[in-house]
């Protein structure tokens, strides 16, 4: 077993052991590649387990939607509302999460032949979650039930304020709450307090669990007879939008969640909803997609409108029947998308200036100049570039607006929930990876004390687990076809990073805007070579490349990106001497 390595950035290499005996079973039993099946060793516990993972079945990892707690109380509050017709409207959160939950039941409501309307809060004017106006403002135009997705766990006062005037609420959310469930008519959340545990529920994005609510409801309907003059809806044709919920909101691809994406990636392909379809083509993506495009090309147009923009427009495109709607829609996302960019590098840059002057456990940055949509982004950047607890916010005047991103061991959503119950912030909540919160300007600075000690203790030192050492001469078309059947990648299933050993820079060059480095990189053995690129390479790694000082690096493997062709290169995320 080789010792662990400290890469120049400042992180440990620690390469996972796999046994002999271990590996060849794996490579007998499933068929697998040397390659993969180390990976998988490394990955997944049981047989069994290792089964499930390379051909995910909804109906092997679906939980029963009634486990959930309030799922009755919900499903039989919608069932009077459809039974006596009234106007029912969904409340959802401006990011990807909340415009594919708020459309997923729209569209189903619309196929059963009820009809339903979306409201999303402005993000600037409204702020995230419920609030007392728009609640008041529905209610006079003549909603009687409103339905909230990714949000309205911490609503309390809110919600209380929708029962004093006869508008029910019902919370479909998947953050974490406190220790006091909100008074609605029903709350379904698989984090919330009292609830049991419920297996491949902790971590559903809200779109999954608004996923299970309509197979409860399905199910009911079904055996009420709702169905027997009219067309079933076929659920599974909605898992597109499920998948790229999921997969935009960084919860952990295992279990359901990687069952979602799985087959949702294969609805997505047959291009059913008309919205995405319309800006797949309008992003010019033909082929078959992975969930990369679905987290880092799809996810920030559908945001754009959320971040910068017009806070419905995710959720109109994706709910819209209206072709020339979408087309426009489409448009519109695409040039937002790109201003969304010019605001974020202008932001992060300053934000990058403000941390290289501190030395804490714990990065927080404030500013009057950075647009209140950009800053998860920003936070997420900068948490990626340090390796910390990182909280990003936007002042304006005596009120600021955080944007939060953490690492594995600290748990920004319970940090936020003990600050707002410290006084020290005026809403706020989130789960494990991210949290969002407001307060006043003047408590900034006992903010930052505040998160400093709470994370005090905690392990800050990067540790990345090495799936194999490859020299660039294994790196063939057919080991990136064999990676594949690991796919989906996100939280909880990384890609696999591998140290491609004894190599030479040949040629670099700096490329686009962010400081991109692409690169060609040669075997020192064999002189065979491949391409390389590092995203957004940071000074000490662009330094490295530029100047030929490193022969190790910490890479992971895909098809040619830049045009070139359809042969192997690496993407660089770290080296070593």
């Amino acid at each position: 077993m080789q010792h662990p390595r400290k890469s120049i950035k400042g992180s440990v290499w620690i390469h996972n052991y796999v046994p002999p005996k271990e590996l060849l079973f794996l490579r007998q039993k499933f068929g697998l590649s040397l390659t993969v099946a180390s990976v998988l060793y490394n990955r997944v516990g049981a047989d069994d387990d290792i089964a499930t993972f390379l051909d995910p079945k909804l109906k092997h990892t679906l939980p029963d939607p009634f486990s959930l707690l309030g799922m009755k109380e919900g499903i039989e509050r919608i069932l009077r509302a459809i039974s006596e017709d009234e106007k029912i409207v969904i409340y959802g959160d401006y990011d990807v999460d909340g415009a594919t939950s708020s459309a997923l039941l729209k569209n189903y409501f619309r196929e059963i032949g009820k009809k339903v309307d979306i409201y999303i809060p402005d993000r600037i004017t409204e702020g995230y979650g419920p609030n007392k106006v728009a609640f008041t403002q529905l209610k006079k135009e003549g909603y009687t039930l409103c339905i909230t997705v990714d949000c309205g766990i911490l609503a309390h006062a809110e919600i209380e304020a929708a029962n004093t005037i006869g508008l029910d609420i019902i919370v479909v959310d998947h953050h974490i709450s406190t220790d006091v469930i909100p008074p609605a008519t029903a709350v379904i959340n698989p984090n919330r307090i009292d609830q049991p545990n419920v297996i491949n529920t902790e971590h559903l994005a809200a779109v999954g669990v608004s996923f299970l609510l309509l197979i409860g409801l399905n199910v009911v309907l079904r055996a009420k007879g709702f169905f027997d003059n009219k067309k079933e809806p076929n659920l599974i044709n909605y898992l597109d939008l499920v998948a790229l919920g999921t997969v935009c909101d960084v919860v952990r691809l295992t279990g359901i969640n990687r069952a979602f994406v799985k087959q949702g990636l294969k609805v997505i392909d047959q291009r059913k909803n008309l919205g995405l379809s319309i800006l797949t083509k309008e992003l010019k993506l033909f082929s078959t997609l992975e969930a990369y495009h679905l987290g880092y090309v799809i996810g920030p147009h559908i945001n754009a409108g959320g971040r910068i923009s017009q806070s419905s427009l995710g959720s109109r495109l994706l709910s819209t029947q209206n072709p020339a709607e979408a087309e426009e829609i489409a448009t519109t996302l695409c040039v937002l998308n790109l201003k969304r960019k010019e605001i974020e590098r202008a932001a992060l840059q300053e934000v990058i200036t403000q941390v290289e002057k501190t030395s804490k456990k714990v990065i927080l940055a404030a500013s009057a100049n950075w647009h209140q949509g950009i800053i998860g982004i920003v936070a997420s950047r900068i948490k990626d570039r340090y390796h910390l607890p990182t909280i990003i916010l936007s002042i304006d005047g005596n009120i600021a607006k955080a944007s939060a991103r953490s690492i594995r061991d600290a748990n920004i959503g319970m940090a936020v929930i003990a600050a707002k119950e410290s006084g020290l912030i005026i809403e706020g909540g989130g789960h494990k990876m991210a949290a969002g919160f407001s307060c006043e300007t003047r408590k900034i600075p006992a903010i930052r004390d505040f998160f400093e000690e709470y994370f005090k203790d905690v392990n800050t030192q990067e540790t990345i687990h090495i799936d194999s050492e490859l020299y660039i001469d294994t790196i063939t078309s057919d080991l990136c076809d064999d990676l594949k059947i690991l796919a989906p990648h996100g939280a909880g299933n990384p890609e696999p990073k591998f140290v491609l050993k004894d190599v030479r820079v040949v040629t670099s060059k700096i490329i686009g805007e962010d400081g991109h480095i692409a690169c060609t990189l040669r075997d020192v053995r064999t002189h065979t070579v491949i391409r390389g690129i590092a995203f957004r390479a940071d000074p000490i790694l662009k330094e490295a490349i530029l100047n030929c000082e490193v022969t190790n690096f910490l890479v992971k493997i895909k098809a040619d990106s830049l045009g070139y062709s359809n042969k192997p290169q690496v993407i660089i995320e770290d080296a070593s001497t």
